[in-house]
C-alpha cells in the first residue's frame, strides 16, 4: 500500500507544483473542458484529494478512509493527467478521440 500512496502523493503535489510537464492542452472540446476545470479549480480539489489520501496509505494508518478518498477520486475524475486508473478509457473515448489508442465508442 506505501507504493501506491507515494504514487499519489507525488502525482498529488504535481497538481499544485507542477514539477512534471503536462504536455500540451488538448484541442477541442477536450481543450475547453479541461480549461473549465482549471478556472473552476476542481483540480486542485482533486490534486488535494490525491494527496490526503496517498499520504493515509504512506503512513499506513486509516488505511480503509484512504482507498474510500482515492476510489472517489479514481472513479468520479475525468481529469487524465491527475487520474492515472480511472476514467482514461472514457475520457479518451469521448472527449479526445484525436489522441485515444482505440477508436471511440462513444462518436
Amino acid at each position: 500500500m506505501r507504493q501506491l500512496g507515494l504514487i499519489f502523493v507525488v502525482f498529488g503535489l504535481n497538481g499544485f507544483l507542477n514539477f512534471l510537464s503536462m504536455g500540451p492542452m488538448p484541442t477541442g472540446l477536450a481543450g475547453q473542458f479541461m480549461g473549465a476545470l482549471f478556472v473552476s479549480h476542481y483540480y486542485y480539489v482533486v490534486a488535494g484529494l490525491q494527496v490526503i489520501g496517498g499520504a493515509l496509505l504512506l503512513v499506513n494508518r486509516f488505511v480503509p478512509l484512504g482507498l474510500v478518498i482515492l476510489g472517489s477520486v479514481l472513479i468520479v475524475s475525468p481529469i487524465r493527467p491527475m487520474s492515472p486508473l480511472g476514467n482514461i478509457f472514457i475520457y479518451d473515448n469521448t472527449f479526445n478521440v484525436v489522441g485515444s489508442l482505440t477508436d471511440p465508442i462513444i462518436k
